[in-house]
């Protein structure tokens, strides 16, 4: 079970990470919403806004960003194993 939460957290920082190193080819490219779909906390980093802020509000907002996502594909990740071993046992009630 620790290997699988351990996968399900490495996922949640493939975006942000992806992000972080391509963000003018995204915003070039109109891929904001794909962002969204597997990076929902994104929005957090709204609240830094345009102007330019201090380096300990910038890394607060991606530190809580980074968080709420690993938090969110946690626990799709629980909900995922909990259906599959939910079908596992009603496959073998039922054969």
């Amino acid at each position: 079970m620790k290997s699988y939460l351990v996968k399900w957290i490495f996922a949640s920082l493939v975006v942000p990470t992806l992000v972080a190193l391509f963000e003018p080819l995204i915003r070039a490219n109109e891929l904001q919403q794909l962002v969204l779909l597997f990076w929902p906390s994104s929005l957090v980093l709204m609240s830094l806004g345009a102007n330019p802020e201090p380096i300990s509000d910038v890394v607060y907002a991606w530190v809580i960003a980074l968080s709420l996502n690993i938090l969110f594909y946690v626990i799709i990740g629980l909900a995922i194993k909990a259906v599959v071993n939910i079908k596992k046992c009603t496959d073998a009630e039922n054969s």
